[in-house]
């Protein structure tokens, strides 16, 4: 939970409630966490 925390804080992620569910919580990834990752797995710099 902590690892999830540090990247909200840094803008990697995003947290909002299931809208079918409110147990849950629906995760994903920012655009800014998409390019990085791509730019990773690419090698690019």
């Amino acid at each position: 939970m902590r690892y999830l925390i540090r990247l909200e804080r840094n803008g990697l992620l995003s947290r909002k409630p299931d809208p079918t569910d409110n147990r849950r919580v629906l995760v994903s990834l920012t655009a800014i966490a998409v390019e990085l990752v791509e730019r990773t797995l690419v090698g690019e710099t």
